[in-house]
């Protein structure tokens, strides 16, 4: 197994500056394909609402009062099907990765970012 979950390394790759729109959807396409999941969506809050950056998978969006509550914790929140994971990097600050339907176990796909 590699030193850091693939999930991990993917969404690192989003933080790169650099990165554009279509190289994040690629990457968020790939992180649905690793976690086998239902949805995967990237978003933040702008003007007092949640708004989707990017998805992938269905049309299928979490909770507000959930999304609300991931953003304020350090780590993964699992509720309802959903894992909402607070992203910590600097170019994803105050952004949420939020997935639905995880097919793969959340503490062999992510751990918090250093």
């Amino acid at each position: 197994m590699p030193d850091r979950p693939i999930a991990e390394v993917l969404l690192r790759a989003l933080a790169d500056e650099g990165t554009g729109v279509r190289s994040t959807e690629v990457v968020l396409n790939a992180v649905q394909s690793y976690l086998a999941a239902d949805t995967v969506r990237l978003v933040r809050p702008i003007e007092g609402e949640w708004a989707t950056i990017l998805r992938a998978g269905r049309d299928q969006l979490a909770p507000a009062s959930l999304l609300a509550v991931a953003a304020d914790l350090d780590g993964v929140l699992r509720a309802g099907g959903w894992m909402v994971i607070p992203l910590r990097l600097s170019g994803l600050r105050g952004q949420l990765l939020a997935v639905e339907g995880a097919r793969v176990s959340p503490q062999l796909a992510w751990r918090p970012l250093d």
